[in-house]
């Protein structure tokens, strides 16, 4: 299974808008995740027809997550921005069928049990490593 790249900026968008706590507008986003502002708009208007974040109009207005993000699913995401994980390709047989059921299965396992909190936690701490890194040379 490849993630693609919008996968990729997805979770980067929803990861800034779980360490910032607070409304987010797009602009605010796209600095915070490095996604390009046009493609910032397209993304966060699928999140959000798929209930991973909520928006405000107005000068107070910006986007949030839809829910706590321990609520939110990897699976959520992927599945926001691609379809379903890994369908079984419908001339798969015999054991390719097989391999290919199996391996859908254990990737949704983790899909499902990976959340957007536990991301964000994970990206924190390869910043920091990145970071560290960084000062020891």
């Amino acid at each position: 299974m490849k993630l693609t790249t919008q996968v990729q900026r997805a979770v980067d968008a929803l990861v800034a808008l779980a360490r910032s706590g607070s409304k987010m507008t797009t602009h605010e986003i796209c600095e915070a995740a490095g996604v390009p502002f046009k493609y910032a708009e397209v993304l966060i208007a699928r999140l959000r027809r798929a209930g991973l974040v909520e928006s405000r109009r107005g000068s107070k207005g910006g986007y949030t997550l839809a829910q706590p993000a321990d609520e939110i699913t990897f699976r959520q995401i992927v599945e926001c921005c691609e379809g379903p994980i890994l369908p079984v390709p419908p001339n798969a047989t015999g054991a390719v069928a097989f391999v290919h059921t199996y391996l859908r299965v254990r990737i949704t396992q983790f899909a499902d049990g990976t959340t957007l909190a536990e991301l964000s936690e994970v990206t924190e701490t390869l910043a920091s490593l990145d970071s560290e890194a960084g000062t020891e040379t």
